[in-house]
């Protein structure tokens, strides 16, 4: 039986998916090799975890490609100082990322599984600024709010008013959208006062989360 080299494996996905595609940032390509990716994906799928494709994380859940996620926290600026929020959050791996770019780090999930299998893996490797809640994604987390930073775990096919509120003057938040198309396209948002900022990135790939769709009555 061949043992996994993941630290190679690491190695190989930031020098042939990440630095290739114009991520360039030092900060973010450091925890990109720090955080080990497959104590966050199926056991079965461990060999595969480092793949430049989306991988099911279990429930019908996907992760996204190393790329959507590195460029969308790239394009984020995430520094120390600032206060993040995952939503729909998964296993945690884009959590224990933004982990080594921020000190203090929320991560909300809905589903009891995931959340589990999260925090048994942050704290295998020992990540003590995530602090893991239970809720409803498209609920945001209001009582933690405002945060500087938000990130959405998950594709969507809209984003409910209620996380722009959450936040700060000057935040952020990057998401995978559904555009007019229906192409699914990674965008960053930025709030200014009372108006936001959009700027749709690249066209990508991903499940999109129940919890974000748009009933059919409501669609035009």
């Amino acid at each position: 039986m061949v043992v996994m080299d993941y630290t190679e494996a690491r190695k190989q996905m930031i020098e042939g998916q990440l630095v290739p595609n114009y991520i360039n940032n030092n900060n973010v390509l450091k925890v990109f090799f720090k955080v080990p990716k497959e104590l966050f994906v199926m056991p079965d799928a461990r060999q595969t975890a480092y793949v430049d494709y989306p991988l099911v994380v279990g429930d019908g859940r996907e992760m996204f490609s190393p790329f959507t996620i590195a460029m969308l926290l790239q394009k984020m600026e995430i520094s120390f100082a600032h206060k993040v929020l995952v939503i729909a959050s998964g296993t945690g791996y884009t959590a224990a990322l933004c982990a080594g770019l921020a000190t203090n780090v929320y991560a909300l999930e809905e589903d009891k599984t995931l959340r589990v299998r999260a925090y048994n893996s942050l704290l295998d490797m020992n990540c003590q600024n995530v602090t893991l809640l239970e809720g409803k994604p498209e609920e945001g987390a209001e009582i933690h709010s405002p945060f500087d930073r938000i990130f959405v775990d998950a594709a969507v096919e809209y984003l409910p008013e209620v996380l722009f509120t959450q936040l700060s003057d000057g935040g952020k938040l990057a998401a995978v959208v559904k555009g007019k198309s229906g192409v699914l396209e990674a965008t960053l948002f930025t709030k200014s006062g009372n108006n936001l900022i959009s700027e749709v990135i690249f066209e990508t790939e991903g499940k999109i989360l129940t919890n974000f769709t748009v009933d059919e009555e409501f669609r035009l």
